[in-house]
């Protein structure tokens, strides 16, 4: 058995190790830039909304 490999893991903390065993491989900041850019155009919308309430995609809330 090759014990060096698994010597290395003992170099690790567990914060560390969280992190490769986590391994989401991107997908965080492909969530994070495509929420990034829904916010943008909601914000939009909601801004011209607000100049012009007669659009056909204004709801009003209350």
């Amino acid at each position: 058995m090759n014990t060096k490999a698994m010597e290395k893991f003992n170099d690790l903390n567990s914060a560390d190790l969280a992190i490769v065993e986590g391994g989401d491989g991107g997908a965080s900041l492909l969530w994070f830039l495509v929420g990034g850019v829904y916010s943008y155009y909601a914000n939009e919308a909601t801004a011209s909304c607000r100049k012009n309430p007669k659009q056909w995609h204004c709801i009003n809330i209350k």
